[in-house]
């Protein structure tokens, strides 16, 4: 069955009711028709079965019949905050980051960072919310990522406390490891929080990571290759998916 994500007002009763733009897809790229049963999702945790009672460019009605939400507490939540990238990079790896299981999203001003591109993020939050959506839908997912508003280097690190490891995976750190980091965490609780913090393509300076870890994060290293800005983040939340078990069901 498709399946489609359920914006603020599309549950109306028993109904799923969807307009615009998700009618016309759903009437005229997919040509579903009535009868046909689908899936639609909250984004925060709860999924809906029904089937299409009246379809219409403009509007799509759904009964539902059925309901299940998020078994489980999830073993551990990844936060992935990531340094803005020029043309379309930050779309791509929040895309992905979507399909790995991030449960958070945020856009980073560094001081390595275009000041354009600082004034752009702020214009496509709304696009990047999209992706998150159209990724979570995709990959099956009932959870979608929250996606922060861009922010300053200052206001992100006093994130750190809120989070049960806050880590930097940094080009200059050769005494620890993301694994050695992974392996020695031990959470408080059923639902750990992590916080991975990814540098723009120059990288975080000198001064950055040494006001990181003392704000509370740990440095780390991502194995002996320099890997690209948009690569870093995706195999740190694909690593950490693997080492602390399945952020969505709570299995290890």
């Amino acid at each position: 069955m498709k399946r489609f994500f359920l914006s603020p007002g599309s549950l109306q009763g028993r109904r799923m009711v969807f307009t615009g733009k998700d009618a016309r897809y759903i009437s005229r790229s997919l040509r579903l028709r009535r009868g046909m049963e689908i899936v639609g999702f909250d984004g925060g945790g709860m999924e809906y079965t029904g089937t299409i009672a009246i379809i219409s460019p403009r509007r799509v009605e759904a009964v539902i019949s059925g309901s299940s939400a998020l078994a489980e507490a999830p073993a551990f939540r990844i936060s992935l905050a990531q340094s803005l990238l020029k043309g379309r990079g930050l779309d791509t790896v929040l895309r992905q980051a979507t399909e790995l299981g991030i449960w958070e999203f945020i856009p980073l001003a560094t001081r390595y960072t275009i000041p354009r591109l600082i004034q752009e993020g702020e214009k496509r939050r709304q696009r990047w919310v999209r992706i998150a959506n159209d990724a979570s839908r995709q990959s099956g997912r009932k959870i979608t990522p929250v996606v922060h508003p861009v922010e300053t280097w200052r206001d992100f690190l006093a994130r750190a406390g809120e989070y049960d490891l806050a880590l930097l995976p940094w080009e200059k750190e050769a005494r620890r490891s993301l694994k050695e980091a992974a392996a020695r965490f031990s959470p408080d609780g059923t639902s750990a929080r992590v916080l991975v913090a990814i540098g723009p393509e120059g990288g975080f300076t000198d001064s950055e990571a040494a006001e990181a870890v003392e704000a509370g994060f740990l440095a780390v290293s991502l194995g002996p290759r320099i890997l690209r800005a948009a690569t870093a983040g995706l195999a740190a939340a694909a690593y950490l998916q693997l080492a602390l078990g399945d952020e969505e069901s709570g299995r290890r």
